[in-house]
């Protein structure tokens, strides 16, 4: 697990190259990754000319190390050269951030096609010999998660790809100045914003994108000149989703039974044990983290485990956390939340570089930080909800398909709204989404009715949504599940230094999930009871049969109790003279007072029920919001008269 930068140049011909690519642009990059890799880096300037177009190619790599395959033997840059001649130039190079789960069977296949590999058992250099063999349809071999680009003087050229779930990030931009055309990439987006700032260029805010991930709370496109790089389409699991992403129903797959689940998953986790550095496994007490924990313990025989305990009882999962270990056999560890979550918040959209609003990011840093101390890889359950269809919204989205007319009827306004986890709360936004946009509105942060009241400007420019519940599910696994969750647990994880792997997503299992239909997944009507099913093989009936709780933090009581200072610090940005500095849409002032008095009053003792209304997570993006555009503009915040 690592992180990456790439600068290629490309010069016609006549235009000198000025010196190559500049140190200090190099140096940017790798400022943006250190913290991704703390134990090696590298660096590799290469240049060929096109003999067809007389172009000039140049190119520049910088790497990041956390080694946990062949610690020994896998440094980056990765280069081949020729066998006949050490000392030439290189022939091919890699910068690669990620784990590849068949490297060895690739190796095998790879040798005894004549591949002469000189490391020991380095899953990077297979993506070389890979590249030599298979070219292009290299990433359809391979089973991982992965960010990587290749440099083939011979072309020459960068072939750069991830793995099609984005479990790894990468972006993307590129300028044209004086005739040299420069694209560059990197695992962090605030490495491209510098890059761009040291060109000479400015990073414009992408309206729009910044727009529905303030509505969403979370999203990629902040940038007009930046952008997320494509997720592979070439390999069956790439197939499938570019499937979903396109709005077509997948491809029918023999349908997932209890036994063969069961032989995937076991499969899935077993290939995620490969590690030369100490393995553990996250774990909240829930089914999916607590099934990858029984799979893991049972192949591993001597399992780390990790839970975070939180301050208020309604969002503590560790008593079934220790409860699952013990079940287990597992060396099991309770993490207490940080006492600071305000600057620990502060640091971590610093270098997301996006105004990301899952609080619960907050949290999974904290199990990271505490994990790292004990172990560099951790097993994640990852992507069980959306590919087993476990969220509430699932029926409620086929509520609305059915009864929409209906529920548009009704008065969601008389509903109180003062605590976020209430059956109030749940049926005030179905009424809303059945009068406003639909099951796309369900898993929203911002209603619309709210959106409208804060930003005027920002009127009904959402395309629709999914219809159903199928399609609902479809859309998570494309959107959602790569955009907050997989980004939230990379963003917390690698600022540590810590490798999280998801066993849920290993290609096969993924697969076969989306192939079988919503309601086999969900016999008896149970939401993911497929896979409960299977949890009640493996773990203990307490455990399996209680509520979805979800991985959350309290953060609306911090924002009254000022827990950590998450008051003081929403209070600062919030009421500032200028809250959101360069965003290209106004606030309405107004507005966000009356959300933060109607959220302080939704925490008063009241008997009247509909008085006060939470709005923690509306607070929370707005805060995240405000301290990315300050960050951004390097403003301090400064209180309003």
């Amino acid at each position: 697990m690592c992180g990456l930068g790439v600068i290629w140049q490309t010069l016609p011909p006549g235009v000198e190259a000025d010196g190559g690519i500049a140190d200090e642009w190099l140096d940017a990059l790798d400022a943006s990754i250190a913290l991704r890799g703390s134990d090696a880096s590298g660096r590799l300037r290469h240049g060929a000319v096109d003999p067809k177009s007389g172009e000039r190619h140049l190119v520049g790599m910088v790497h990041r190390r956390l080694a946990v395959i062949d610690p020994a033997g896998g440094g980056q840059p990765m280069t081949l050269a020729d066998p006949d001649d050490p000392d030439a130039p290189p022939t091919l190079a890699v910068v690669f951030n990620g784990c590849i789960y068949n490297h060895r069977e690739l190796r095998a296949e790879l040798e005894e096609n004549g591949a002469d590999f000189r490391s020991d058992h380095s899953d990077t250099e297979t993506l070389l010999h890979g590249w030599r063999a298979w070219g292009e349809e290299l990433p359809a071999r391979l089973h991982g998660m992965y960010a990587f680009a290749v440099w083939d003087p011979s072309r020459p050229g960068l072939f750069v790809t991830r793995d099609p779930f984005g479990e790894k990030p990468l972006f993307a931009t590129l300028w044209e100045q004086d005739g040299v055309l420069t694209r560059a990439w990197c695992t962090t987006l605030p490495g491209l914003v510098h890059l761009r700032s040291l060109a000479g260029l400015e990073s414009p805010i992408d309206r729009e994108g910044v727009a529905s991930m303030v509505r969403k709370g979370w999203g990629a496109d902040a940038y007009a000149d930046i952008r997320q790089c494509d997720t592979e389409r070439t390999s069956a699991m790439g197939r499938t989703l570019a499937t979903l992403k396109n709005g077509d129903p997948p491809e029918a797959s023999e349908p997932l039974t209890l036994d063969r689940l069961e032989a995937l998953l076991v499969k899935a986790v077993e290939r995620r044990l490969d590690a030369d550095v100490p393995l553990g496994c996250f774990l909240s007490g829930g089914i999916d983290s607590s099934l990858i924990a029984a799979m893991a313990q049972r192949a591993s025989g001597d399992l780390s485990t990790f839970c975070v305990r939180m301050p208020e009882a309604a969002y503590d999962e560790s008593p079934f956390a220790r409860r699952v270990a013990e079940h287990l056999g597992t060396e099991h560890e309770t993490v207490e939340v940080s006492p600071d979550p305000a600057s620990d918040l502060e640091s971590l959209i610093e270098q997301l570089g996006l105004p990301f609003a899952d609080s619960s990011l907050l949290a999974t840093h904290w199990l990271s930080r505490a994990v790292k101390q004990r172990v560099s890889v951790a097993l994640s359950g990852d992507g069980g909800d959306e590919l087993f269809a476990g969220y509430f919204r699932y029926r409620a989205a086929d509520l609305l398909a059915k009864w929409g007319p209906l529920l548009r009827l009704l008065p969601a306004s008389l509903l109180p709204a003062r605590d976020p986890k209430s059956s109030p709360t749940s049926a005030r936004r179905l009424f809303v989404a059945a009068k406003t946009g639909g099951p796309a509105e369900i898993n929203t942060v911002f209603d619309r009715p709210t959106l409208r009241a804060v930003f005027p400007e920002l009127r009904d420019r959402a395309p629709p949504g999914p219809a159903d519940a199928e399609a609902l599910r479809a859309t998570d696994l494309v959107d959602y599940l790569p955009d907050d969750l997989l980004r939230k647990v990379d963003t917390a994880s690698m600022a540590v230094s810590l490798e999280v792997r998801a066993p849920f997503l290993d290609h096969d299992l993924a697969r076969a999930a989306i192939g079988t239909p919503t309601h086999l997944l969900t016999p008896r009507g149970e939401r993911k009871g497929l896979l409960r099913d299977l949890a009640r093989r493996h773990l203990p009936e307490e455990v399996v049969d209680r509520p979805k709780q979800g991985f959350a933090v309290p953060i609306g009581s911090w924002f009254r109790n000022d827990f950590g200072s998450m008051r003081q610090l929403l209070r600062d940005h919030l009421l500032a003279a200028d809250p959101f500095p360069g965003l290209p849409f106004q606030a309405e002032r107004g507005a966000i007072d009356r959300l933060l008095d109607e959220h302080d009053a939704a925490g008063e003792a009241s008997i009247v029920p509909w008085k006060g209304r939470d709005h923690s997570q509306r607070l929370y993006a707005l805060l995240v919001l405000s301290i990315w555009l300050k960050s951004k503009a390097g403003t301090p915040p400064t209180l309003q008269a």
